[in-house]
This record gives structure tokens, sequence and C-alpha cells, in this order.
């Protein structure tokens, strides 16, 4: 080592002097020890950039919007380097002094680290509302882990299953099997804990078999504990967003009431001139009153997005898509009925549904689609049909709203054909010159500039083709 660099590293090294071995391990050294680890992470989070042959320049014109000196010589329209972050440390980002529920290897940690990354939503989520700080108990701990490896595996798109994930979960699976059997152990915050990891592990990988099992022992052991008043915030707020994802995907009512106490309140005033065609078309005061709170919901989206980038905001969408959609869903169907009144309702309730969850999942949040297909696809197909055999018709722009939806959300269903084919009819009949113009009548009835656009340019470039095909028709 050469002279120069001595005194930079005698100026990182610090002694410390003992007279008993016992003073080793007291609080005291541990927090000279730990203040001293960390002192080069502060100091580079601080900005403080030391250079011992020289000073570093940095260039700021990526972080304010501009192009550096280097890339005003080559393309315009090159998009900016990005800078090396700092934070892509994997496993060495985590405290190494901080305690777990488990023993933490290296791998464990990496585990870890990608639950608190920006590479998942439902991770987002539930690191901001704390689910995961709050972890706790070693089997709940591992399944968040099992959960972490399956996203980490999805993401090599290997398409096999993570022998660490299987691990983990097996190990979460026979720690929580061990203490149903014990009356107090079983009710315990852990338990539950646990059991809601289970569940969103299955939401999160559309085992919705796995789900409902889980679920149904929650129920009973939340009877056993005295009801939903004895869990804690964070576990209230996780449950209530398991249960209406389950409910979304078998197209169930919910299980358990929405926590009102823990919800914002959308502070939006629609105004009185608005066209609002489908709170008009509704009877029942409930579908009513959820009509309001989705359009209510919608001009809120479309402002923020206005605004600034909320599509990343998990929260966001637990706090405020999943209240209206758990409205949705608890009101049961008027299905089957001859009143021609009741099945436009019913139509506009699950078109609602189905557009609430076009949003979640431009948030990020999965659809679960069935083998057979979705069920809130065929309930739609159903009431459309049981309109026309009633001959009574839908407003020419509802109907294009309607078929819309169905035709985006059976891509992978025996139904899409059909919603296709009755577009097109209805397309022919409006007389849209343009898919812009079909657009149009969407957005008269309710939508969100960005939703579904790769779903809806697929679907642009089969309705071009049957109506060329069919009709002779060409559509700008």
């Amino acid at each position: 080592m050469d002279g120069e660099a001595q005194p930079g590293l005698l100026k990182e090294l610090q002694f410390i002097t003992f007279t008993d071995f016992k003073q080793t391990t007291n609080a005291e050294t541990k927090k000279i020890v730990r203040s001293h680890a960390r002192r080069r992470a502060h100091h580079d989070t601080r900005g403080e950039c030391i250079s011992k042959r020289g000073v570093i320049v940095l260039d700021p014109a990526p972080l304010i919007g501009e192009r550096s000196p280097a890339q005003q010589d080559g393309d315009p329209e090159k998009p900016p380097a990005k800078l090396p972050s700092p934070s892509r440390l994997g496993a060495g980002r985590l405290d190494p002094f901080a305690a777990h529920p488990i023993p933490m290897s290296m791998k464990i940690r990496e585990l870890v680290d990608h639950l608190r990354g920006d590479f998942c939503p439902m991770f987002r989520s539930m690191t901001r509302i704390g689910f995961f700080a709050s972890m706790k108990d070693p089997a709940g701990f591992c399944q968040i882990l099992s959960t972490s490896a399956s996203h980490m595996e999805q993401l090599r798109g290997t398409g096999a299953k993570s022998p660490e994930a299987i691990a983990l979960s097996t190990r979460a699976l026979r720690s929580l099997n061990s203490r149903l059997t014990d009356p107090l152990a079983s009710i315990s915050d852990g338990v539950i804990a646990t059991i809601l990891a289970f569940c969103c592990h299955g939401v999160m990988f559309n085992d919705l078999q796995g789900s409902v099992l889980h679920l149904n022992g929650l129920e009973q052991i939340l009877r056993l504990r005295g009801g939903l008043s004895t869990l804690n915030p964070i576990l209230r707020m996780v449950l209530f967003w398991t249960d209406t994802s389950i409910a979304f995907c078998q197209f169930v009512p919910p299980r358990f009431p929405a926590p009102h106490n823990l919800l914002p309140r959308i502070n939006k005033q629609l105004s009185l001139n608005a066209s609002m065609p489908l709170m008009e078309a509704s009877v029942a005061v409930d579908i009513v009153m959820a009509m309001n709170n989705l359009y209510c919901l919608n001009e809120l989206i479309a402002e923020k997005a206005m605004a600034g980038d909320i599509w990343r905001g998990g929260v966001f969408a637990g706090l405020h898509i999943v209240p209206v959609l758990h409205e949705f869903l608890s009101i049961p169907l008027n299905c089957p009925t001859r009143d021609p009144v009741l099945i436009r309702q019913d139509a506009y309730q699950v078109g609602a549904i189905l557009y609430l969850g076009i949003i979640r999942r431009r948030f990020g949040m999965k659809t679960y689609i069935s083998p057979d297909g979705h069920s809130h696809v065929r309930t739609l197909k159903d009431t459309i049909t049981s309109l026309e055999a009633s001959g009574q018709i839908f407003d020419d722009r509802t109907l294009l709203w309607l078929l819309l939806l169905g035709s985006v959300e059976s891509i992978v269903t025996q139904d899409h054909q059909w919603f296709v084919s009755n577009l097109v009819q209805s397309i022919v009949r409006v007389g849209c010159q343009s898919w812009g113009a079909v657009l149009n009548y969407v957005r008269e009835v309710l939508w969100i500039e960005g939703l579904a656009h790769m779903e809806s340019e697929s679907l642009r470039g089969e309705v071009s083709t049957e109506l060329l095909s069919s009709y002779g028709y060409i559509l700008t």
C-alpha cells in the first residue's frame, strides 16, 4: 500500500480499548460499532462524494429533465442515461443488526430486499402499510419470503417453481398446522397474519382454491377470537383487501364488511349538469349510491392522473378503488328476472365491476381468469342477451361501453368472439367512421385515458378486420 492511501485509511479506522471481555457485548459497545459500521452509508446518503485522487463531477442534468452536454452532441431523441444507483445493493442494503424472526442467510436477505424493492404493486402496498415490517411470526415471515422467491422466479420467466419458495412455504405450513390444535395459539395475531400471507400468495399467483381454503379457516378463527374488532388496523386492512380480491375472482359477495373507520372519504362533488347514464338508468337506492361513488372515484383518478403518475400507488388503489369494488360486489344481482329495467341495471352493475377490474389492472393488480371463462364476462353476456330477448334495447353509448368492456376482458375466453361481433354490429348501427369516434362514445359513459391501452389496440385490429370482411367497412 502506498503512503498516500494510508492517512485516508486511518481515518476510517476506530480503536476501542477494553479492560474486561464482557465489555465487548454491552449496549454501549454495540452502539459504537453500529454507528461506525453505518458511517459510510450515512455519508453516501448526504451526498458527500469524496475522491482520494481528485474531484468527482456529478452531472445533474438527468435529475432536472435537461440533456447533459455529452448528450447534446448525440441523438436528441435518445433518452438521458440513468445515473448509477447506489441503492441496488441486494442483500447488502439491509441493516445487518436488525432482528428478524428466523436466521438470516444471504439468500434470505436477498428475498427480504426483493420485498422492499420496486418490483410488485402488492409488495409496495404491503410495505407501505407496514404489514411486512410487523410480521414477527416465523411461519408468516417464511410464507412472505416464499411469495418473494416465487415472484423472483416469475420475473426470470423460466416457468419453473422456485425450490426456495416450496421449502419456505412447507416450513410455514408445518408451523401453522402445529399451532391450530392449541386453543390459544390458534387465535393469535401471528396465526392470523400467517394465514393472510397464504391468502395474498394465492391471490397473487391465481391459486383461487387455496385462497378460499385459507379464508375459510380464517373466518372460523375470527369467530372464535371475538370478531373483526379484535384485529389491529394493519391486519384488518390486509383482510379487507384480500377478501375483496377473492370475492372479485369468484364473483360472489365479500365475506367481511369494509373497515369504514380506516378508509378515506372521496371528497368530490359531481356537477348537476354532468352526464351520468349509468346512474340515471339505475332504480335501486344502493346501486344509485354505488354509481355515484364510482363517478366520484373516476373524477378523482382522472384529476390525479393529469397532475402526475398515480398508477404506481398501490395504496391509493387499496384505499379508494377496492372500497367501491367491495360496494358493488356486496349488492346481489336481480337475475334471473324478466323485468327489463332490472336486467339493464344488472348489466350496468356488472359493467361497473369489470371497469373497476380494468382500473385495478392499470395499477398493476392482475385479474384472475378461470379456465372456463371469466364469470363477470359470462354474466354480462347473459344480461345483454336477456334484454334483447325481452324486446328492449340499450342506449347506443352504454351498449358500446358494455361491449367494449366485455371484448377487452374476454380476450382469453370462449365468449370473446361473441363480444367482438356484437361490438362490430353496434359500430355499424351507430355509424362510427373511426376508432376515435368509438372511444368518444365510451368516454361519454365512463372512461379514463390510458386504460387498457394494449388490449384496446389489439381489439381495434380485430374490429377493423371483421368490419372489412363482413361489411366492407374501413375503420380509420
